[in-house]
């Protein structure tokens, strides 16, 4: 058995797949009696959040956009909302990104483990 743990501050997905990527190497010089597998990927959960993370921020534009349109029933009022909201999440990204903040595990599985608390 061997166990690969990632260091802090680095990428939990990119160091699975460095990992994925060398298995193949190492299983050619095991011998064919010896079995290479994996017990445990922890970047799973991590995919699983940030999808769950982009589809309710879709979700949520697709949601103001519509209730704007509904109730302004305006085109020209809808496009203002539709362009701006994106524009100030790239925005707010573009900041995080040079003030060296990030998307931590912890906000990440927040919805990860909401679920398996009410057993989804």
């Amino acid at each position: 058995m061997l166990a690969v743990q990632k260091q802090p501050g680095v990428n939990t997905v990119e160091v699975v797949g460095r990992v994925r990527a060398l298995l193949p190497i190492f299983a050619k010089q095991l011998p064919e009696s010896v079995s290479l597998g994996i017990l445990r990927d922890n970047s799973e959960a991590v995919r699983d959040s940030v999808h769950d993370v982009q589809t309710t921020l879709l979700l949520s534009i697709s949601l103001v956009v519509l209730v704007i349109f509904v109730f302004l029933r305006s085109v020209w009022a809808t496009v203002i909302p539709s362009v701006a909201i994106p524009m100030a999440l790239l925005g707010t990204f573009v900041a995080m990104y040079f003030c060296g903040y990030s998307l931590d595990n912890l906000s990440l599985l927040a919805p990860h483990a909401l679920r398996r608390l009410r057993g989804r």
